[in-house]
């Protein structure tokens, strides 16, 4: 039961990661700007512009790599792994521009990002993974 439940939980993550950071970043990142981060989108200048749009065309890849496992998380458990890294340092990078540059904006992403990992974490079944790996 707990594997079908974190295969709907990673369908859905996939989705909206797909469209609130994907999606958004590269084909309207004015808008994510405004309405998404809370920030001026004159901020976009040319080179932010395309720093924006990349990480938007590599959320949208992890974000379908991410759905496609979901259909077997134990056996994509790489993607997940994958997942779990890159919500950590995302974690670290927010947090320390929140403690250096006093960027208080950023709580809203650190939350997001913070209550899908732990989600995604208390959900993956880490004990039939390791069996699994030992076969």
């Amino acid at each position: 039961m707990k594997l079908i439940i974190l295969g709907w939980y990673l369908r859905v993550a996939a989705v909206v990661q797909f469209l609130l950071w994907g999606v958004t970043h590269v084909f309207c990142p004015a808008w994510y700007m405004r309405y998404i981060a809370g920030k001026d989108p004159s901020l976009l200048t040319p080179q932010n512009l395309l720093v924006t749009q990349d990480i938007g065309a590599t959320v949208m890849g992890v974000s379908i790599a991410t759905f496609l496992a979901a259909s077997n998380p134990l056996r994509h458990y790489p993607v997940i792994l994958m997942n779990i890294v890159i919500g950590l340092c995302s974690l670290g990078v927010v947090l320390y521009h929140i403690l250096v540059r006093q960027a208080s904006q950023e709580w809203g992403h650190v939350w997001t990002v913070g209550i899908m990992l732990a989600i995604l974490i208390a959900l993956y079944p880490w004990k039939e993974l390791k069996s699994e790996l030992k076969r």
